[in-house]
């Protein structure tokens, strides 16, 4: 397996990685990164069937409460995802797993809790 050029940090790589997508601007948000409209704001919640919510800002500027986002299992998906595109070492991935997970502040699954990859 090739390895990751070193000196960049894997959150400039992955917003770089991810811009322009859904998934970049869930990175943005779960990061703590500004990024202009469209993009989500504060922290996510996970419903009781899986899907994730999140206050989110169109491009035209209309503000969304709870927007869909999608499914946790696609969350956590394109996190493990990310970290094999952008061939992070296993402390860098448990930190963007860690990130993505802190971005949810309540997950109402029944027995099943955090986003795991």
């Amino acid at each position: 397996m090739a390895k990751r050029k070193t000196g960049a940090d894997w959150r400039d790589l992955a917003i770089a990685a991810t811009e322009g997508s859904q998934f970049g601007a869930i990175l943005h948000c779960a990061l703590g990164r500004d990024k202009p409209a469209p993009c989500f704001h504060g922290k996510a919640i996970v419903t009781s069937d899986g899907f994730v919510q999140c206050n989110f800002t169109d491009s035209n500027g209309n503000a969304r409460h709870m927007a869909f986002v999608g499914s946790a299992e696609d969350l956590a998906r394109n996190g493990a995802g990310l970290a094999r595109h952008l061939l992070l070492g296993s402390e860098a991935t448990e930190e963007l797993r860690q990130a993505l997970q802190s971005w949810i502040a309540t997950d109402y699954r029944s027995g099943k809790t955090g986003i795991r990859f």
